[in-house]
């Protein structure tokens, strides 16, 4: 008997210890998203990190669709965008077309590394300090892709960018509507929850893909 009460008593304290650890590391999404790479502990590898192989195989292929975005610090306009990675040896391209006013196309170029965690790490080539992280259970359909524009090289944060929500473009000709039915929105929604501690219904996740459609890059 005391050994069933030692097991529920545990099955209880595990999520409880678990959401306290979350509070800690999980930031005020109005201000920074903390970002710390020099550790990895049990905590942090359970987080849905999309590994430099699964980015190379699955992520560098076909075009890609901003969704939904969430705003860190003021990083300042954006808009529907499309985005194409390259990758050649440990260099990555990324061309994205964006609609803000105008279409405009924006050339990137970063190295690609691994965090402690195994997690592919984009480091953006001078003159830039913007780095990229992605994070999907599922990385062939969908990704939450952190895009920091000003780290904070004290404390590791990032000041200003986005966190996004990027699917992958499947329709035949790469215009027109979308079709969002077959996408895995359960993961998606755990993986904003585990990463971001917030849910779709927060006002702080806003719809992108709207308004006139720019041509692909």
């Amino acid at each position: 008997m005391k050994c069933v009460i030692g097991l529920i008593i545990a099955a209880v304290c595990v999520p409880v210890i678990d959401a306290h650890f979350e509070q800690h590391v999980l930031p005020n999404f109005a201000n920074t998203y903390q970002y710390r790479p020099p550790k990895c502990n049990k905590f942090q590898s359970r987080r849905p990190s999309v590994s430099q192989q699964q980015f190379t195989s699955q992520i560098a292929t076909g075009q890609w669709l901003s969704l939904y975005s969430v705003l860190i610090g003021t990083p300042g306009a954006f808009g529907k965008a499309k985005h194409i990675w390259r990758v050649s040896g440990n260099t990555v391209t990324r061309t994205t077309t964006v609609s803000e006013t105008t279409c405009q196309r924006r050339i990137v170029n970063f190295t690609l590394g691994s965090d402690r965690c195994g997690a592919a790490l984009l480091r953006e080539v001078s003159p830039g300090q913007r780095f990229e992280v992605f994070y999907s259970q599922d990385p062939s359909k969908y990704f939450w892709w952190l895009i920091c524009l000003t780290p904070d090289p004290t404390s590791g944060s990032c000041i200003s960018g986005f966190f996004d929500l990027v699917v992958k473009d499947t329709r035949t000709n790469l215009t027109g509507d979308l079709n969002l039915v077959g996408l895995p929105w359960d993961r998606i929604a755990a993986d904003l929850r585990a990463i971001r501690g917030i849910t779709f219904d927060n006002p702080a996740v806003t719809y992108v893909w709207t308004g006139t459609e720019c041509p692909n890059p």
